[in-house]
């Protein structure tokens, strides 16, 4: 029998639910279609869900595609970068409290295509990530001004990396 954390985690949402069709196929590509079978059912509904986000990432370019092409940005973007767990999270937060500031929230993150579409979305998602970070036990959630990018850019473009980097992983 399954608890309700096997449960969750073995449906919570992977970065790569926000890909579009064309990202999602090139990393089933360069993976060689290696899906073990008993997640079969994972990659038909992560294959549904990326033609989703490509028709939804087309409304938006239609809907908005002028307004955001259009938008000037008066000051300069500040970028945190750091290696894990060296306090960038914190620096963020202290950010954020200054209305100066902003950050993508959660669900821009993980649906970089559609965020402006289907932003209202995300109240009704938010089972699909846990309450709080586990590595620090931060709150957590779709509607939370977000730290890690990676999804947004793992959804927008898988190119050299092809899973998240971390120190068993990475290579110069």
């Amino acid at each position: 029998m399954k608890t309700p954390r096997s449960w969750w985690h073995e449906w919570a949402a992977p970065l790569w639910i926000g890909c579009n069709f064309s990202a999602w196929t090139r990393l089933l590509i360069h993976n060689r279609f290696a899906v073990h079978w008993s997640r079969w059912h994972f990659a038909v509904l992560y294959t549904f869900l990326s033609v989703v986000n490509s028709v939804l990432g087309l409304c938006q370019q239609a809907v908005f595609g002028r307004r955001v092409a259009e938008t000037v940005i008066a000051d300069p973007p500040v970028f945190i970068v750091g290696h894990w767990r060296t306090g960038t999270t914190l620096l963020h937060e202290l950010l954020i409290l200054d209305d100066h500031h902003t950050a993508p929230t959660g669900y821009e993150c993980l649906a970089p295509h559609h965020f402006l579409l289907t932003e209202w979305f995300a109240r009704w998602a938010g089972f699909l990530v846990p309450k709080h970070r586990p590595m620090d036990n931060m709150e957590l959630s779709l509607q939370h001004p977000h730290t890690f990018i990676y999804p947004a850019a793992i959804a927008h473009r898988i190119a050299r990396r092809r899973r998240p980097p971390t120190p068993s992983t990475h290579r110069s």
